[in-house]
């Protein structure tokens, strides 16, 4: 490849600029285009496409998190290169079973699914039962017609199916703790309220019907009004401003303002209270979440909301004191006539046991299965007509388990994102629940993503909501990410860009079990991918995966622990993974170069190092030392500036500190 305005001339070679991660983004975006063409048969048929074809593919590959060193004319270039030629029919692909099945095709579909829509369409290969190869192959002419005529009548009259579902939702107490305690039966059982409580559980029964029907027909563009309608109703907050109100003067109101404010803890004097309906709606859209989420990212801030209010619960609950629900522990795989199942009736007599004895049971039987919520909701209707609708309340033990098996449905959700989800779709997922973690931590959110010179606003408390902070999900799936053997470099590039510049504003908050989290997350990171990869030539990846440490020291946001953390970690990554670091050194350097002391009169142990016991030299110079030891030339050419300005610096604090009085041995080793 070479770009145009080159001559043909010898002087080619010196004008190259060798950049292997601009080079390896572009190959992929230009051979799923190539792939993409081939599908539709066009270098066959050699149609007119569409004027925005271009646009697009610029689009994927400047916005790829690869700092791309080509300029626009070469990628122009290069998307006409590929419309002229099919380099995959060159190589002998000509889109059979057997060629579907290779490698290459397979990594190629694995970025975007060939933009499907069918259900499983923006799975990786490996998830997804329904290759976008053969969608449409496997069903009959009829069918087709069926699914694609009820698609037409479901997108036709959605906006009115939606706005009746959502009229007894919209009343003056939805989404309020007032709202939770009439739908709860707390208000009485006057005729009037029971009608609305009748109103509001078939309505949320209706939007449920409505997901699950845009989930079955392939409609996600739609799905996300009916998990807002549902996610409002059922993830009901605690008005806490309420509380701060004046009480009325009057005998009456007080009484009446006391029996709500008992109403609102209504939860915390008896475990949680949950009604069916909410229970139901919670499970609809944790089930639906992420097929409708691969499709539809606007699905996701739903999704995360239930996943944080379970996450409230469950941490209310059992943070409470109450003791955690039996849990029913199976075989799937039993003989005919064996017994045992812990929740069997012929144990029940033994509960007590159990209890006491919860590791004994736990290792009779390693698969855990907790019942589903449609099992609760019929295990709590025992002796009347099982409703599904949701018109009864889950007290006790049995809220217990449904927050218990939310939390699971949660927790797998997020499990399924990181190891299912195509490029496109996760960074959707992860673009989503970086906005929500950013609403968490700031009072403002941003839409870009890329490293900032500021906050995105001013800092939030988290104190109330420890146990649900989406930053824990971030990190969390980042780490899953980089361990996952099915997703290659590009799809740990894409993603890394999209979560380190949030993990840097988070180690910038004010409150350090945040800050402390979000750097602990960047060294496990880090030390992953250095101990799992060799970086290949030419390529500059490591030194992006650094890059936060920089901008964490450069943004001077953080306090002294944050920096004393960060520079602690930067020491142990050396001592562990020195050698792995290769382009990771200029970011390195440049990260050490901008710490501060802070108090003038305080001199950190790790400028210094502990003398007094004898200690040949500082613990961040045996950094230098270690950079000093490669023997690659090319990753000490790449970064000797950084290190000499980054050496510099550190001479002149030993100089500032008097430190260079003491004899020469005492602070550092001799060169050569």
């Amino acid at each position: 490849m070479h770009s145009p305005g080159f001559d043909g001339s010898g002087s080619l070679s010196l004008q190259m600029l060798m950049n292997a991660d601009s080079l390896y983004t572009a190959a992929h975006c230009a051979l799923l285009l190539n792939l993409k063409l081939s599908h539709g048969d066009y270098y066959r048929k050699r149609p007119t496409l569409a004027p925005g074809m271009i646009k697009e593919f610029m689009k994927q590959v400047q916005t790829s998190g690869v700092l791309m060193v080509f300029s626009q004319a070469w990628i122009e270039e290069l998307y006409h290169q590929v419309l002229d030629r099919n380099m995959l029919g060159e190589a002998g692909y000509w889109g059979s079973p057997e060629d579907n099945s290779l490698p290459l095709i397979t990594m190629l579909t694995d970025i975007d699914g060939l933009e499907s829509s069918a259900i499983g369409g923006q799975l990786m290969a490996s998830a997804s039962t329904e290759s976008p190869f053969t969608q449409g192959r496997r069903i009959d002419d009829s069918t087709v017609a069926g699914v694609a005529f009820a698609r037409y009548i479901l997108v036709g009259c959605w906006k009115n199916l939606i706005d009746t579902l959502s009229t007894p939702l919209t009343g003056r107490m939805a989404g309020s703790s007032k709202g939770l305690a009439f739908i709860l039966g707390a208000e009485g059982v006057k005729e009037q309220n029971q009608k609305e409580r009748d109103a509001i559980c078939m309505s949320l029964d209706g939007l449920r019907k409505a997901a699950r029907l845009s989930c079955a027909l392939g409609v996600a563009a739609n799905c996300a009004s009916a998990l807002a309608q549902m996610a409002a109703a059922s993830c009901v907050q605690e008005e806490k401003e309420e509380k701060e109100v004046q009480e009325p003067s009057d005998a009456i109101a007080q009484v009446k303002l006391k029996v709500e404010q008992k109403l609102e803890q209504i939860g915390k004097l008896q475990g949680v209270w949950l009604h069916t309906a909410h229970v139901l709606c919670m499970d609809a859209i944790l089930s639906v979440g992420l097929e409708m989420g691969s499709h539809n990212p606007d699905c996701w801030p739903h999704v995360f909301r239930v996943c944080e209010y379970v996450g409230t619960l469950e941490h209310t609950h059992f943070s409470a004191g109450t003791p955690q629900p039996p849990l029913t522990i199976s075989q799937p795989q039993r003989a005919p006539g064996d017994s045992g199942l812990l929740g069997d009736p012929e144990r029940e007599d033994s509960a007590a046991e159990q209890n006491l004895e919860p590791e004994s049971s736990l290792s009779a039987a390693p698969v855990i299965q907790p019942l589903s919520i449609q099992e609760l909701v019929r295990e709590g209707s025992r002796g009347r007509a099982s409703d599904f609708r949701g018109g009864g309340l889950m007290t006790g033990s049995s809220a217990a388990k449904a927050v218990l098996t939310l939390s699971t449905q949660a927790d797998r959700l997020f499990e399924d994102a990181t190891d299912k989800l195509n490029l496109t779709a996760l960074g959707g997922f992860l673009y989503q629940l970086k906005k929500a973690s950013q609403s968490q931590l700031f009072h403002s959110v941003t839409d870009t993503v890329d490293y900032s010179l500021a906050m995105p606003g001013e800092v939030k408390s988290t104190q109330d909501r420890k146990s649900a902070l989406h930053l824990f999900r971030l990190g969390d799936a980042m780490l899953r990410i980089v361990r996952s053997k099915s997703r290659p470099l590009l799809h740990v590039m894409r993603c890394w860009s999209l979560v380190a510049p949030h993990l840097v504003e988070a180690a910038c908050h004010k409150e350090r079990h945040v800050s402390q989290k979000a750097v602990s997350f960047i060294h496990d990171i880090l030390t992953e991918v250095l101990t799992d990869w060799n970086e290949p030539p030419h390529f500059h990846f490591n030194e992006a995966l650094f890059r936060p440490f920089e901008r964490i020291m450069q943004l001077e946001l953080c306090d002294e622990d944050v920096q004393d953390q960060v520079v602690t970690s930067i020491g142990e990554l050396v001592e562990v993974c020195s050698t792995q670091i290769q382009s990771g050194w200029r970011s390195l350097f440049s990260a050490l170069e901008t710490v501060h002391s802070g108090n003038k009169s305080e001199v950190k142990e790790y400028l210094v190092g502990d003398y007094s016991m004898g200690k040949g030299q500082a613990p961040v110079f045996d950094v230098f030392e270690a950079f000093l030891n490669t023997d690659n030339i090319q990753v000490f050419a790449n970064a000797a500036t950084s290190y000499i300005m980054c050496l510099m610096k550190f001479v002149k604090g030993l100089g500032k500190w008097g430190l260079l009085s003491m004899p020469r041995d005492s602070w550092g080793p001799r060169p050569g």
